[in-house]
């Protein structure tokens, strides 16, 4: 039978690998922008800004054309701003595939520990006594291959952090 402490961990790293692999597959598909653009942003360059003194100098109304000149200035800029679209490319499905094919490894192995390593009864004679053997390896296996993961991630992450702070500009 499984103890309280063992599913409320299992369900606990379930919930957390979910919300990481989310977290991250969001973060790495959104490719946003690297600069905010706000809705009271006038999207004005300072070389701009000498025309549009000129035109509201004389505190008269602008026209039509005068304000689609502005308009237009300002879609430039912000065209001029946002970066190309990058289409996707090895370096980026090979983060995505070192993201996803833990947090997988993981699940799997989680349902396989639901499913298969803690029965709601144990009957130990006969062949169950086999079976029930082999559930204990099973489980054994499973939480190893979730150790070994989560700690050899966090390892990885801090092997990467110190090399990564040994190169200037990084």
């Amino acid at each position: 039978m499984p103890t309280t402490s063992h599913v409320l961990l299992l369900i606990g790293i379930l919930l957390a690998s979910t919300l990481l692999a989310v977290t991250v597959l969001s973060a790495l598909g959104a490719g946003g922008h690297e600069r905010q653009i706000y809705a009271n942003t006038m999207w004005l360059k300072s070389s701009d800004f000498d025309h549009v003194a000129d035109l509201v100098r004389d505190q008269r109304t602008l026209t039509d054309q005068e304000l689609r000149e502005v308009a237009t200035t300002q879609l430039r800029n912000v065209l001029a701003d946002v970066p190309p679209a990058q289409p996707a490319t090895a370096s980026g499905l090979r983060q995505t595939l070192f993201v996803v094919i833990p947090i997988a490894a993981m699940l799997i192995s989680i349902i396989v520990l639901f499913a298969s390593c803690y029965p709601v009864a144990v009957f130990l004679w006969g062949d169950e006594d086999k079976r029930w053997a082999a559930a204990l390896w099973r489980r054994k296996a499973m939480w190893g291959i979730i150790g070994t993961i989560l700690i050899g991630g966090l390892l990885a992450n801090a092997f990467f952090q110190g090399v990564g702070g040994l190169f200037p500009g990084n």
